[in-house]
């Protein structure tokens, strides 16, 4: 659902897409929500204020007070991916994630291990920075695992990148 609004004071028009997408399927918002969503953006602009501004000033505040709980907690890759695999939900459903999907992504910090048949498994793509703090992981690091992966499989490798990505996002690491 596209917003379109003009702020109190200029002449330009603006707009905002909502998130989510309405209907009546679960994780959708429904049509009334979303036009008095759209009102309520209205209504701001009126008195003058522009909604994405806001909400890019809300989401940095977020994310720098979500990098301070990290550095005070030492939130490890490891435990960050632990608590996404979690506490993710879904967007098309709002369920959580499948447990392939969790098994899969756990697989990738997890060190070299044998099986209960006795058959040796690699150290999982993202195992050498598994370890590392957040607000210690820097772009070499990721790097140097991306390099050292893509030589066993380039699939996999971007397939890692990927879950990495999203697992940074969804903390609050920019």
């Amino acid at each position: 659902l596209l917003v379109r609004y003009t702020v109190k004071g200029s002449n330009t028009e603006r707009q905002y897409r909502l998130p989510q997408e309405y209907g009546e399927g679960p994780g959708q918002l429904k049509l009334a929500a979303a036009c008095a969503e759209a009102a309520r953006i209205r209504a701001l602009a009126r008195s003058g204020v522009d909604w994405t501004e806001a909400e890019d000033v809300r989401l940095r505040s977020e994310a720098a007070s979500k990098a301070a709980l990290q550095r005070r907690d030492g939130l490890t890759l490891e435990r960050a991916l632990s608590d996404y695999v979690e506490n993710k939900r879904r967007a098309k459903d709002g369920l959580g994630l499948k447990a392939r999907t969790r098994a899969d992504y756990q697989a990738m910090v997890q060190g070299a291990r044998k099986t209960e048949k006795g058959t040796r498994q690699a150290a999982g793509f993202l195992y050498p920075i598994a370890k590392t703090p957040l607000t210690e992981l820097t772009a070499s690091d990721i790097r140097d695992a991306y390099d050292t992966a893509v030589k066993k499989s380039p699939r996999r490798a971007e397939y890692a990148m990927q879950v990495l990505r999203a697992v940074l996002r969804w903390h609050g690491v920019v």
